[in-house]
């Protein structure tokens, strides 16, 4: 079977068996899907919905790995982080479901993907796949020639660091 692209988190499919399972969780799968899990983010002023992104991408491998952006590369596309990279570094080192951490300082993640030997790429669905692939520096044909999954889960609504902020300032 062909690796997987894509899998919403309502569908998971079974490179072993051919399977898909409709309307599962990660979480409840019995086989990881992947070896060297890797997500990538901010992870500034941490909330539910960074919890429930590391847990659904914990639940697809063996091993999770996250890159934690560093502050001069936040602060050159979004704001800068009420935390700093280290503070920011601790509380995910600290999360039950990373296996490995680390701060990323560059866009481009080629090197880091080698390194852990990543086969899944994990983020929420907020991004558009080839904005997001663009942003890390990644291309269709790389994920193609290393056999590297890109895996879209749902967006937890109703919580995100912006929305915290404007709670914040409206207090």
């Amino acid at each position: 079977m062909d690796r997987i692209n894509t899998i919403p988190i309502e569908t998971i499919s079974s490179r072993e068996t051919g399977s898909t399972t409709q309307n599962a969780h990660p979480e409840t799968t019995s086989q990881p899907e992947f070896r060297n899990v890797y997500v990538i983010g901010v992870f500034d002023l941490f909330h539910r919905g960074h919890l429930e992104l590391l847990k659904n991408a914990k639940a697809l491998g063996q091993r999770l790995i996250v890159a934690v952006n560093g502050d001069e590369m936040v602060s050159r596309y979004k704001r800068k982080p009420f935390f700093n990279e280290q503070d920011r570094l601790a509380i995910i080192e600290a999360c039950k479901y990373v296996d490995d951490a680390f701060i990323i300082k560059d866009f481009d993640n080629k090197a880091y993907l080698e390194q852990y030997g990543i086969d899944a790429i994990v983020h929420g669905n907020d991004w558009e796949r080839s904005s997001y692939l663009k942003q890390i520096r990644v291309t269709e044909e790389y994920l193609a020639e290393n056999e590297v999954s890109l895996v879209l889960l749902p967006y937890t609504q109703g919580v995100s660091t912006s929305e915290l902020i404007n709670q914040i300032k409206n207090l």
